[in-house]
């Protein structure tokens, strides 16, 4: 099942939920961590259904275009049109969408699993040296 806030589209209507339900929910976190703000507005769940959500630029007009790209790809209604899996994505992520943030290098051991706030001051920052921990 899964918590309703961070069920994809196929979820939310009992059809079958693969991999690319794991990748919208991914999305929907990433989409938080860089804004600041839910994609959707609490108790509106069947609102995703029909829609995706306010493009992330619109509320952090400093993230970099290769990041809004990636965070509405995993935000597809339809799970054909999302990375397939989570090794596409760690493949994505290790590339240009990662290296759009910055140049610094990975934090070192040991490695954190919470969102520090401490790199650099913006939000982009602070995601990419997140995701350093999981790449």
């Amino acid at each position: 099942m899964g918590t309703p806030e961070y069920m994809a589209p196929e979820q939310l209507l009992g059809h079958h939920a693969g991999p690319q339900a794991d990748i919208y929910a991914f999305g929907l976190v990433l989409y938080e961590m860089v804004t600041g703000a839910r994609p959707f507005p609490k108790g509106e769940v069947t609102k995703r259904l029909r829609s995706q959500p306010r493009l992330p630029r619109k509320i952090a007009p400093g993230l970099p275009e290769v990041w809004e790209d990636f965070i509405m790809r995993c935000l597809a209604l339809e799970p054909a049109d999302r990375p397939a899996s989570a090794l596409a994505v760690v493949e994505e992520l290790r590339g240009s969408a990662i290296s759009s943030l910055t140049s610094q290098p990975k934090p070192a051991a040991p490695r954190r699993w919470w969102l520090g706030t401490g790199c650099g001051g913006t939000t982009s920052r602070s995601v990419c040296h997140w995701l350093g921990w999981i790449l």
